[in-house]
């Protein structure tokens, strides 16, 4: 450990050089990634859902093709896709128009045709291709999740603050 007096030698303030950067947060990161998905096959397999992981390069294309459908506003208005580190904030700060609690849960359990993508937000976690009888039940404390066809004509995001903000539910028309 170094301490070097900066400020053109004036002793006003401190920068302390501790070497290498070390960081104990992607193994603990990927801890909770892995625990987090395994929590969240265990609810697919419970409800009956045939699902297949998506390879990480399938993620994020969904994923961009996401934010392209809804956050094309946020894109128009600020030049970025993703506010705050949160996909759904497009929703909470009114960038995409949507439906919230109990609407947006009316709205999602009457979407048919059960085939669709479960994908995290930003790189939090796998993302599945998903065909059900019936709509997912997903509310998970603490996890954020958007649930949407391959083509993006509709979509159902539970976040992490959804006592607060969500669940979301947008389509295509709404934009």
């Amino acid at each position: 450990m170094q301490s070097k007096a900066t400020n053109g030698g004036h002793h006003l303030f401190y920068t302390i050089d501790y070497g290498p950067r070390r960081s104990v947060r992607p193994d603990c990161h990927s801890v909770w990634h892995t625990i987090k998905m395994q929590k969240l096959e265990n609810i697919l397999e419970a409800q009956s859902i045939k699902f297949q992981k998506l390879e990480n390069e399938m993620v994020h294309h969904y994923q961009q093709k996401w934010r392209k459908t809804y956050a094309i506003n946020l894109c128009k208005t600020k030049g970025i896709w993703t506010l705050r580190g949160f996909d759904w904030h497009v929703f909470s700060f009114n960038y995409a128009g949507h439906l919230s609690g109990h609407k947006a849960w009316d709205h999602y359990r009457k979407m048919c045709g059960y085939q669709y993508l479960i994908l995290p937000n930003a790189n939090d976690g796998a993302g599945y291709w998903c065909e059900s009888a019936a709509p997912v039940n997903l509310l998970m404390k603490g996890f954020d999740l958007y649930i949407c066809p391959e083509g993006m004509d509709w979509t159902f995001v539970h976040t992490h603050e959804e006592s607060s903000f969500g669940p979301f539910y947008s389509d295509k028309s709404m934009i």
